[in-house]
């Protein structure tokens, strides 16, 4: 930077946030992972550090926790709703959607994206989505790939750390069955059970194959 560091830029914003409120996200991204960058730059008053290089599924989850989402890797019972009323057929809240978004929230072809949660997330920017969903599809198979050797050598840090990472990249695209069910292996892996996932890993698989049919779909409409 020209004139002063990221550290400099960002006490300077939080300074200026002391007396005008409001809270921008700052995450810092560094070239060479060094000791004591990270908590440097969050006494700095930055939100998350990611060194580089950059692995998309990191930053999206880096990006969905500075978002305030849960996504603490957590041994509790698994319950992703954002919202109180998510299941509410009655609920008529007002949504502040783009035409675009608005009209893919509505379609039968997607199913699994909750688009309410993903418009909280990004906006309404339809490049950032487009950019959100080809990052999802590289990085979501590459996860999953990850859980089931995690399961074949029964690995449950790597169990655990796999599904918290394709959890976070679930909600931050707004798949929330598939983070659910992403949660759930999670959880297993926290609590060392790894004797009969079977079923979680059935429907995880289910889960993300039709969450790519919908990004898959959206892309295609957008290309």
């Amino acid at each position: 930077m020209p004139i002063m560091d990221g550290l400099s830029a960002t006490r300077r914003i939080r300074e200026q946030e002391t007396d005008q409120g409001g809270h921008i996200p700052i995450i810092a991204m560094t070239a060479h992972a060094m000791k004591g960058d990270r908590e440097a730059c969050l006494d700095a008053g930055m939100d998350e550090y990611v060194p580089k290089p950059i692995r998309t599924a990191t930053l999206v989850e880096k990006l969905v926790e500075v978002l305030q989402f849960d996504q603490k890797p957590s041994c509790e019972t698994p319950d992703l709703k954002s919202r109180d009323q998510a299941d509410d057929p009655n609920d008529q809240s007002e949504r502040n959607f783009t035409n675009d978004t608005d009209a893919a929230s509505q379609s039968p072809m997607f199913q699994q994206i909750d688009w309410e949660q993903l418009h909280e997330t990004v906006g309404d920017s339809q490049e950032l989505i487009i950019d959100l969903f080809e990052a999802f599809t590289t990085e979501s198979c590459s996860l999953k790939e990850s859980i089931c050797k995690a399961v074949e050598v029964r690995d449950a840090k790597l169990l655990q750390s796999s599904a918290h990472t394709l959890k976070g990249a679930a909600m931050a695209i707004g798949a929330v069955q598939l983070a659910e069910c992403s949660k759930v292996l999670e959880l297993k892996g926290c609590k060392q059970d790894i004797d009969d996932v079977s079923d979680a890993l059935e429907q995880l698989d289910e889960a993300l194959t039709a969450t790519l049919k919908d990004t898959s779909d959206y892309l295609t409409q957008h290309a």
